[in-house]
């Protein structure tokens, strides 16, 4: 069920990346994947490695699987979330919030499908992380937008 859950991931943000209006440039969307990796494998190594709060795939230690699915799947869902991130703050505040919701939710669902284990993590963590998540993506968007052109 896990890897069906994760494959059905990977078919709906293709489909979604492929069909939707491109608002970020080529070189934004590399520098974006590159950054929101980096992030997730930090944040993953820290918090479900050293800090023991959950495993992935429900196998103690970072395993290969973990890793490659670490640098795609976060960066989809964050490559599509900062194409169609506005650049007015009060309609991101909106937005930002969705993003909160939304990733809780989806985190929720791996949960479920049994790809994150939980080991003293708690939901509350959860919207905390999402909410500085998607502080740093909206300034980001406006860190690449400025600087890029």
């Amino acid at each position: 069920m896990t890897i069906s859950f994760i494959v059905i991931s990977y078919i709906i943000l293709t489909v979604i990346f492929i069909f939707m209006p491109k608002r970020l440039s080529w070189s934004e969307i590399y520098i974006s994947w590159i950054v929101i990796s980096f992030i997730v494998l930090v944040s993953d190594l820290t918090l479900g490695e050293i800090f023991n709060f959950y495993d992935l795939l429900n196998k103690p230690g970072p395993q290969l699987t973990d890793v490659i699915i670490e640098i795609t799947l976060p960066a989809c869902f964050g490559i599509i979330f900062l194409n169609f991130m506005p650049l007015e703050w009060k309609k991101s505040i909106w937005y930002c919030l969705f993003i909160i919701i939304f990733s809780t939710c989806y985190e929720q669902l791996a949960r479920f499908f049994e790809y994150v284990h939980y080991k003293g993590w708690k939901i509350s963590y959860s919207v905390l992380y999402y909410f500085v998540v998607s502080l740093f993506l909206y300034w980001h968007n406006w860190f690449i937008r400025r600087f890029m052109k």
